[in-house]
């Protein structure tokens, strides 16, 4: 029985309890399948007793039959179990062995045969015209197992059953059944005229109460899941959960950042109005009292170079009161460029889009460091870490640039350390972009800013990735590979763009550049 009635799938069981004490089977926990021998009443005398005397009435199934006892089946083990043994005994080439190989094969199918016309049915708690109660529907074990075990797929039979036209107990896509499912979970798992119960309690209904559908091991979270992101369900923050219908949100401002430019600090917006109805409204300004008198925005894409702007969604037919406006700010990008100057250099300090700069390289608070002014002259006889402090409307940023000692013309590289390049480059070609891809894997090299476009014209599929998302090469090659597959060609061409490249190892940049045709000057490598 074991063997039969094993499951891989958990869908409608998660374990199987072969002929047990009635009064020891646990109905709390997983759902269970027990398998009992069949008896004259129907459904069996045992099986109704178990009904009756648990809370968790919808918490398992029971396999027995209709007519013969699982005496027959004893019968039939017992010859095809002495058969195998007298094979056992005798050698691989006594004359007596084709017989008895055919006789054990006939009698292990004759067993299997009277286990499949004794465990005929399948008794599953409902409800109907009678009540509460165990509703049967046909088990038909025809289907010998595909994973080499023996015995029948008595997993398969028992989804069959339990999914048939006639029973319709068991609910296997809970995403395609998600409006009937959410409707019935609402009415039967949820207290009476309440709106909030706890998740337990759910859990708990849906093993107690028979007019609840089965859905696989997982399928209630699954459903909670569903619910809560479409705005059905919510969790209340303590433990509850609470169906709608829910007031109409307040409006809000959605902001993501499609580009940054490193070279001159303009971030380029876009903004959605959520909660504001079809023709929802945008206002934005450089002050928090942002409000209707402030500018509009014309589009969802916005360019700026300012440090904060704040925006406001609004309603204009006026069903979604105004909610709060949204604070976005800007980033600063710090860098530097080490010149050759006689035996030194001349280290120029830039902070976009705009930001006052402090520095020392004594390792103290740059932020009470010099006021940077120019050029920092060094001398090139040692190694000089400069701290760098840059700030702007209240945001800032901190750096540390290593300034390497002189050695012939322009900085050293350590080419064992990690670096980043800030120079934006473009991959035009297919073939440029997988030759990329491979280095890239190779060196575990990491891209920032980037861009993915696959086909062209008007059938295209662009992919953009914020300047503080870390992309790796295998995830453009998975990109590349899923909207090929979306357009419905394997061969549309892929180009991509990125503004910055980060290795564990300097000495990686040369394989990369060298398979997309690109240079790289000493100025553009940056090690901290």
């Amino acid at each position: 029985m074991e063997e039969i009635f094993s499951t891989r799938r958990r869908t409608a069981y998660s374990r199987v309890l072969p002929l047990p004490k009635v009064e020891d089977v646990n109905t709390r926990g997983d759902r269970a399948l027990i398998v009992l021998s069949p008896d004259a009443k129907i459904p069996p005398e045992k099986a109704q007793k178990l009904f009756e005397a648990t809370h968790d009435k919808n918490n398992f199934a029971i396999i027995s039959g209709e007519g013969l006892d699982l005496a027959s089946v004893e019968e039939k083990l017992r010859t095809a179990y002495a058969i195998a043994k007298v094979l056992d005994q005798e050698g691989s080439g006594s004359p007596n062995r084709p017989d008895l190989e055919q006789r054990a094969n006939d009698a292990e199918l004759d067993a299997y045969q009277t286990i499949a016309s004794t465990l005929n049915k399948i008794w599953y708690p409902g409800r109907d015209s009678g009540g509460e109660r165990l509703l049967g529907a046909p088990l038909k074990l025809d289907n010998f197992r595909r994973d080499g075990a023996a015995g029948y797929d008595g997993e398969t039979a028992v989804e069959a059953a339990l999914t048939a036209t006639g029973s319709k107990k068991l609910i296997t896509d809970v995403e395609t059944n998600f409006e009937m499912l959410a409707d019935r979970a609402e009415d039967m798992l949820w207290p009476h005229n309440s709106r909030t119960t706890t998740w337990g309690d759910v859990q708990d209904r849906a093993i107690s109460n028979v007019r609840w559908l089965w859905l696989p091991r997982t399928g209630l979270d699954e459903l909670k899941r569903l619910a809560i992101s479409r705005g059905r369900w919510k969790e209340n923050g303590t433990g509850g959960i609470e169906k709608g219908p829910f007031p109409k949100e307040k409006t809000s401002v959605g902001v993501t950042e499609a580009t940054f430019d490193d070279r001159t600090g303009i971030a380029t917006l876009h903004v959605v109005a959520r909660n504001a109805g079809n023709r929802g409204r945008i206002y934005w300004s450089t002050s928090p009292d942002v409000s209707t008198s402030s500018d509009r925005l014309d589009g969802p894409r916005l360019e700026t170079s300012e440090m904060r702007l704040y925006f406001l969604a609004v309603d204009p037919v006026g069903e979604h009161e105004t909610g709060d406006a949204l604070a976005w700010t800007n980033r600063l990008n710090l860098t530097h460029d080490p010149r050759p100057v006689g035996t030194g250099y001349e280290v120029t300090l830039s902070v976009v889009p705009l930001g006052t700069i402090r520095w020392n390289t004594d390792a103290t608070s740059p932020r009470d460091g010099k006021p940077y002014g120019g050029p920092i002259r060094l001398e090139g006889d040692r190694d000089v870490t400069i701290y760098v402090y840059a700030e702007a409307a209240g945001v800032n940023v901190t750096k540390e640039f290593k300034i390497p000692r002189r050695e012939g013309e322009g900085a050293k590289i350590d080419r064992e350390r990690p670096a980043r390049v800030r120079k934006p480059i473009q991959l035009s070609t297919t073939d440029m972009v997988y030759a990329a891809i491979a280095k890239a894997k190779e060196a575990h090299i990491r891209f920032r800013s980037v861009l993915i476009t696959v086909g062209s014209g008007g059938r295209n599929v662009a992919t953009n990735f914020g300047a503080d998302v870390d992309v790796t090469a295998e995830a453009i090659e998975r990109l590349a590979k899923f909207a090929r597959a979306e357009l419905g060609d394997e061969n549309a061409d892929v180009t991509v763009t990125w503004r910055s490249v980060e290795v564990e190892r300097a000495a990686d940049l040369d394989d990369l550049m060298a398979a997309i045709g690109e240079t790289i000057t000493t100025a553009e490598i940056e090690q901290s």
